[in-house]
């Protein structure tokens, strides 16, 4: 990277970093991911001025009475803000934390899942240090690394999750993976998230790569640090898994219908009309389900994309390479994604697909 050490009788900026961990339900994980954040260098780094708030939205456990403690007891070395939010939802959350609790709008803000692993201390930093470097981007993630992978004896369906994670189609560069991810503070507080979306990471990106469903797509305004990664914790059951995989694949078709009906509306009114629209859908508790009465089911497809099915399947006949093991991991993908795609259909039927977490 080039550096950008100040010239002789420069004065250097120090941009802020506010940091959001969102946190439902994380009494088993919380204490982890703070002791954690103890070892991360980004707290050292002259250029940042870094602020943690711990997101503790709607919890019924004993989050917020760990993290409580454990910010009495002194126990952290970094700025840490326990914020007990009594309503629940990702996407409600992220409207707070950038629109009530971040407060330089030249700095970023950085998103992060409160069951992760940091196993490196220099993650934060270099992610930070990336997209203060690239001015051309708006948005950067960390690599996401399933922890499967590391087990000493991984059962067989263990293996099978290891293996099919090289099998998707979608570009991880030019990604945000909710998990663990930064945006500049000035495109964050631009955008309005719809509560109850399911998947909301993946209506950032199209709003970020959109400028907020104004302008045409531009991919490159997101791209990946190699040197920024983090653990996961992976599904380890079968049943897990379609849960998972049940989930993405409903919050992706509750997107896509999104996205096509906010840029009909820009075609239509304007950007300014899809920026109340928004507004409106990030304080109405029923406006998300409302429209998705009115968008789904489509003649087409029904409530979900048929290219849901196959686009993994997709990418393996187009790509490759083409050996039994890879083959044998690819049939017994589509097989489980025929499983996921019908049971996101039934779910949308009965009209429980939209919710969080």
């Amino acid at each position: 990277m080039k550096s950008t050490s100040p010239k002789p009788g420069e004065l250097k900026l120090v941009k802020t970093v506010s940091i959001g961990i969102f946190a439902h339900n994380e009494a088993e994980n919380i204490l982890a991911i703070l002791k954690n954040l103890n070892a991360q260098n980004i707290f050292k780094n002259p250029e940042f001025s870094v602020k943690v708030y711990l997101l503790a939205n709607g919890c019924s456990d004993r989050t917020v009475c760990i993290a409580t403690e454990f910010l009495s007891n002194k126990e952290h070395s970094y700025d840490l803000n326990v914020i007990e939010i009594e309503r629940g939802g990702k996407s409600r959350t992220w409207n707070f934390f950038v629109h009530s609790l971040v407060q330089d709008e030249s700095g970023y803000v950085m998103f992060m899942d409160a069951d992760i692993i940091l196993d490196d201390p220099s993650t934060l930093d270099n992610l930070a240090t990336f997209i203060e470097r690239r001015s051309d981007i708006i948005g950067s993630s960390s690599l996401p690394r399933k922890n499967v992978a590391t087990e000493k004896k991984p059962s067989f369906i263990q293996k099978m999750i290891a293996a099919g994670g090289g099998t998707s189609g979608h570009n991880l560069k030019t990604a945000i993976c909710g998990q663990l991810y930064v945006l500049r503070a000035t495109a964050a507080k631009r955008l309005c998230l719809p509560i109850h979306l399911p998947v909301e990471d993946g209506f950032v990106r199209h709003a970020i790569i959109t400028s907020s469903f104004s302008e045409s797509v531009n991919e490159s305004v997101i791209d990946q640090c190699s040197n920024v990664s983090h653990l996961y914790e992976s599904e380890k059951t079968l049943a897990g898994l379609i849960r998972h995989q049940v989930r993405i694949v409903i919050g992706s078709a509750i997107n896509a219908a999104l996205f096509a009906m906010l840029i009909d509306l820009r075609k239509k009114s304007g950007p300014a009309a899809v920026s109340e629209t928004l507004k409106l859908a990030s304080t109405d508790d029923e406006w998300l389900r409302t429209f998705l009465k009115t968008a789904l089911p489509t003649p087409k497809y029904g409530w979900v994309p048929l290219p849901w099915l196959y686009s993994r399947t997709r990418a393996f006949v187009l790509r490759g390479p083409y050996a039994p093991k890879r083959i044998f991991v690819a049939v017994m993908g589509l097989g489980l994604d025929l499983v996921v795609y019908v049971m996101a259909q039934y779910k949308m039927a009965r009209g429980v697909g939209a919710g969080f977490w």
